[in-house]
């Protein structure tokens, strides 16, 4: 199902879903969220569209390749997603559990130290290269379910998620909500047009700063959050653009608080794809 629309004086686009759109990428085969494209091109390239999850223990980070979907009506949809998907890393082909955890070690170092990222991202796949490090998306029992609600008006997507099983609470589920970084390739805010980080913790404020699409002059920011019973989020913000990743967007961790252990993560949020007023 395709809702198109008009910005005024600009151009047509257009959000849909697509079940049999894959992805590119090291991403290529998971589930994605809802997609965008505008004037025809699809601004969603690698990423994972809006409102798709993730799992991460600390040890394991686990995507879905497993989508149940309902609409309610043209401008509503329901998507259930199924955690059956783990990244692993693998040496010269061969997977390694100790390799796996240290890696996703440092990628939580990696999402801490902002100020370096713009230096360490370019050295990443050479390193990885120069041993024959490389992901593989391997098939797993299942760890979890997530559902999204999405409701669509105009450029506003409400989404509400929640977590409807686990088998072991995770310590924290990410709702990734993410657009292409060949469109969307700079930080729109009080400052100067720039890349933003490839990974920043941004304030809870709303609307946020928003990442700007110069070709289509379109504004991708959230403009509200509130979080279910029992349940704290971070918002971060962020762009890669290499060889095997291209993506740009929002993504909300969701933690308990620890005070409700019954309470499985939940938030409603909503994301403004809007025209720009300058640029």
């Amino acid at each position: 199902m395709v809702l198109s629309y008009t910005l005024p004086g600009v151009h047509s686009f257009s959000i849909y879903t697509d079940p049999d759109y894959r992805g590119q990428g090291i991403s290529e085969g998971l589930s994605r969220g809802l997609l965008v494209s505008a004037d025809g091109t699809s601004l969603t390239g690698e990423g994972m569209g809006i409102g798709a999850p993730s799992f991460r223990t600390g040890e394991r980070t686990y995507f879905s390749r497993r989508i149940r979907r309902r609409q309610i009506d043209s401008q509503h949809w329901i998507h259930t997603y199924t955690l059956d998907t783990c990244l692993e890393w693998r040496i010269h082909g061969r997977c390694m559990d100790p390799l796996t955890r240290c890696l996703e070690r440092a990628a939580d170092l990696y999402m801490r130290l902002t100020p370096f990222q713009r230096h360490m991202l370019p050295c990443i796949l050479p390193t990885r290269n120069l041993f024959s490090i490389h992901p593989s998306l391997q098939p797993v029992s299942p760890v979890g379910e997530v559902c999204f609600e999405y409701r669509v008006s105009g450029g506003t997507i409400v989404v509400n998620c929640g977590v409807d099983a686990f088998t072991e609470p995770p310590p924290a589920v990410y709702l990734m909500n993410e657009l292409s970084a060949n469109y969307f390739t700079a930080a729109w805010g009080a400052g100067p047009l720039q890349a933003p980080p490839p990974w920043e913790r941004i304030p809870c404020v709303f609307p946020t700063d928003a990442l700007y699409d110069p070709a289509h002059r379109l504004l991708f920011r959230i403009t509200a959050a509130q979080p279910g019973p029992g349940t704290m989020f971070r918002i971060f913000r962020g762009r890669e653009k290499t060889d095997e990743r291209s993506w740009a967007g929002f993504i909300l961790e969701l933690t308990g608080d620890g005070k409700s252990p019954t309470d499985a993560p939940a938030i409603r949020y909503e994301i403004e794809i809007a025209e720009a007023s300058r640029g």
